[in-house]
């Protein structure tokens, strides 16, 4: 089957310098460097750190994954007395983190997603000298809608208590200058916002990073975070394909790899729309959703697609409300246009049939 449900939307698990970069590591240093980084590290940790500096253009800690990221980061940083804002859709790798601000006293809430006047009557009930966090993604895995990043601007500008933890995992790599993404993109320097890479999508590699506001914060979570100093490290094959991503991102081969997959993105758009397909948001992301609204319904789909030759990621509660369970498609620099145009006419197909069934 030909697979839209990757997120390694360059397509650089492939290519010949990250495989040549983790056996490298892998011939210099084993396949394993078994201790916490609380007492010793692999040499390429360093190296692999300052690379990221150079993408990010701030702090920047290597974490074993994202969500161990969140887990080391915010209970360092978030104090009893904060008020926590988590958007209902982020990650449940960063709402699972809100469990344990909360049992540490934290006041946690929920928000609508993307709901910007609520966060702002939220903002404007807190207590003089509250610091609020709002978590939130840069980009939602699910349905691949951006944050209202303009609205958010503006009230950070206006609310000096407000804190932005940003978990940008899907915008890593293919957005941004040296695949910083998005909110870096918007942020790059701002004090008040915190974000959270991955390097196990886009990246094409294993772990996740943090862009801290500055050096004496990002020694702090060094330091403190419980699960940077507790958990396995990035191992040596990875912290050499990492590296070698890393090259690659800061070289001038990255601008040209994101306008490929850019125009995979607007065809698919575009096909879509054609065919009479829905997609649930119209932000050029990688990550297009064709909202269905029955698990049953949403199954029979995923599986018809499978018989024409498509894997996709058929999702439903809780990984999305009930009334918009549906097909996840994942695009990446692998699909040809053809691809593109036959896995939207198997999908207009089938659903054009479901409609004229549940018709008669």
């Amino acid at each position: 089957m030909i697979n839209f449900a990757s997120c390694s939307y360059l397509g650089l698990e492939t290519d010949p310098r990250l495989k040549a970069g983790a056996i490298a590591a892998t011939e210099r240093y084993g396949t394993q460097f078994s201790a916490s980084r609380a007492f010793v590290a692999a040499p390429p940790y360093a190296e692999v750190e300052d690379a990221l500096r150079r993408i990010t253009g701030r702090p920047t800690l290597l974490a074993p994954s994202t969500s161990l990221a969140h887990q080391a980061v915010l209970p360092v940083l978030v104090d009893r007395d904060d008020l926590v804002l988590v958007d209902r859709q982020s990650h449940a790798s960063v709402q699972i983190t809100t469990e344990i601000l909360s049992a540490r006293g934290a006041r946690v809430q929920t928000v609508p997603h993307n709901d910007v006047a609520a966060i702002e009557r939220k903002l404007s009930q807190a207590p003089d000298g509250t610091r609020v966090w709002l978590l939130i993604d840069g980009i939602y895995s699910m349905f691949g809608d951006m944050a209202p990043f303009d609205a958010l601007d503006d009230l950070l500008a206006r609310f000096s208590g407000l804190h932005l933890y940003v978990d940008d995992a899907h915008a890593t790599g293919w957005m941004g200058r040296h695949g910083r993404g998005a909110a870096l993109e918007r942020w790059p320097d701002h004090p008040r916002v915190i974000v959270a890479l991955s390097l196990n999508k886009c990246f094409a590699c294993a772990g996740g990073a943090l862009a801290l506001a500055d050096d004496a914060q990002a020694q702090r979570v060094r330091y403190q975070g419980a699960a940077l100093m507790f958990s396995g490290p990035v191992q040596p094959p990875m912290l050499g394909a990492i590296g070698a991503s890393a090259a690659l991102h800061l070289s001038r081969d990255l601008a040209g790899l994101q306008s490929e997959l850019m125009a995979r993105i607007r065809h698919f758009n575009r096909q879509a729309a054609r065919a009479g397909l829905t997609v649930m948001s119209e932000a050029e992301t990688p990550m297009r959703y064709i909202r269905i609204g029955d698990t049953t319904q949403t199954i029979r789909a995923g599986m018809a697609l499978q018989q024409a030759g498509f894997f996709v990621s058929t999702v439903g509660h809780p990984a999305v409300p009930h009334r918009d369970t549906g097909v996840r498609l994942s695009l990446t620099r692998h699909h040809r246009m053809a691809d593109i145009d036959a896995v939207i006419g198997a999908l207009a197909a089938h659903m054009g049939e479901s409609q004229a069934t549940a018709a008669q």
